[in-house]
């Protein structure tokens, strides 16, 4: 799979606003213009995307390191794509997975936000 587009990840801190529910702070970004390949999770996702559709669900595929050192992405980071077709798209971080474990890839599911 070859890695066609670019990513930044930010993290995005959480404060309580004093009421019991908390507010998205400033995003801080941890890595900037990462490789990747951004992909809609499923067959009828992938033939909409060439034209104006709500797709939510998506899986970004990428390298485990960066600079030689272990890309540290956590649930709730924010990804913003730098490349089109997804170009400025905000996706958020459900879950990062090591497939098969064996530091080959990470597969990251997201959702998009804007």
């Amino acid at each position: 799979m070859r890695l066609l587009h670019k990513i930044n990840i930010r993290t995005v801190s959480l404060t309580d606003d004093g009421y019991g529910t908390f507010d998205k702070g400033t995003p801080v970004t941890k890595y900037n213009n990462l490789a990747c390949w951004v992909q809609p999770t499923s067959n009828r996702e992938r033939m909409l995307q060439d034209r104006e559709s709500v797709v939510s669900a998506y899986l970004i595929f990428m390298e485990p390191k960066y600079n030689g050192n272990v890309v540290n992405i956590d649930q709730g980071d924010e990804i913003v794509c730098q490349s089109k077709p997804y170009k400025d798209f905000v996706f958020e971080v459900d879950s990062v997975i090591d497939a098969a474990g064996m530091g080959h890839h990470l597969e990251i599911s997201v959702s998009r936000v804007s």
